[in-house]
């Protein structure tokens, strides 16, 4: 992975193509993807809620790599997710669909460092007619640097 701005993007796409998420769209965030008004089907938007940058240990030397040294910060990522159900299903649909994606990112093997994934209570949007769940995945990772070494 590139960046760690590339994370939710990853994650989208990721859960996207699981089988057993295939009645789910994934959407950003951001301004650019709209969830419709009403709800017809479930939908799951999916961007970063906070980033926290902390010095690596040993003034952020990782070691070597390809003759180069490398140093790196590690990056705690708040990743939000909002499941949207439509008013047509239980509200209890966005937990099975948590519960999905909870399957999907921890019990198989990906590239993501997850230290948590959780959710709130199911609430009911009357502006969009739909059953709506909060949920956030954390992640960390090395966010790192090379430099040449030192010849002597």
């Amino acid at each position: 992975m590139e960046s760690f701005l590339e994370i939710p993007e990853s994650i989208k796409a990721y859960l996207a193509a699981d089988e057993d998420l295939r009645n789910v769209k994934f959407v950003s965030s951001s301004l650019k993807e709209k969830v419709p008004n009403p709800i017809i089907k479930t939908y799951v938007t999916i961007g970063i809620n906070q980033i926290e940058i902390s010095p690596g240990a040993f003034s952020g030397y990782m070691g070597l790599n390809d003759d180069a040294e490398v140093y790196g910060d590690l990056a705690d990522i708040s990743v939000g997710m909002k499941i949207y159900c439509p008013k047509t299903e239980d509200g209890g649909n966005c937990y099975k669909v948590f519960s999905k994606i909870y399957s999907s990112l921890l019990s198989k093997d990906t590239e993501y460092n997850i230290q948590s994934i959780e959710c709130g209570k199911v609430e009911y949007n009357a502006e969009i007619f739909s059953f709506s769940l909060e949920c956030e995945l954390k992640v960390s990772l090395l966010v790192g640097h090379k430099e040449p070494m030192q010849q002597d």
